[in-house]
């Protein structure tokens, strides 16, 4: 018989398999264009949040400030993401996505590309399954942070 401890480690294995497979359907779809999984992670935050600052965008990816700002370089040597300076605060950096990148729509390709590929494979039923298991999960992860 299993104990809580066992379903926790297979939970977590579970996830970890989850977060991996979904980085390699992000890289499937990336790699025509010439970007990678982490470059990907960036532009998704920026399309959202546009006119961020590299602090925001590194507190909200959890990801340290030299990470973030490696990845925002090789985007920016692209012609990906563009920096630019506000005259109102010299001392601030604005990155936004270029319009010619956003012009070719790739972000929405590779966003639409990984939802089909999820889509296609799945029937409603399971996914409502899903949903609401992870949902669960959710909030008992939220309630032992509380806990302790």
């Amino acid at each position: 018989m299993q104990n809580s401890l066992d379903y926790a480690r297979q939970i977590m294995t579970l996830l970890r398999s989850i977060q991996g497979n979904i980085k390699l359907n992000f890289q499937h779809h990336t790699q025509a264009i010439g970007i990678t999984f982490s470059q990907v992670i960036v532009l998704f935050d920026l399309y959202r949040h546009e006119n961020s600052s590299l602090t925001d965008l590194s507190k909200r990816l959890d990801l340290p400030k030299s990470s973030v700002s490696r990845i925002v370089d090789q985007l920016v040597n692209q012609g990906i993401v563009v920096r630019e300076i506000p005259h109102e605060n010299r001392r601030t950096v604005r990155l936004s996505i270029s319009s010619e990148f956003l012009e070719r729509k790739e972000v929405q390709s590779i966003r639409a590309g990984l939802l089909a590929d999820i889509a296609d494979d799945i029937e409603p039923e399971k996914a409502i399954r899903i949903i609401s298991a992870l949902d669960e999960l959710d909030i008992v992860i939220k309630s032992s942070i509380h806990l302790k």
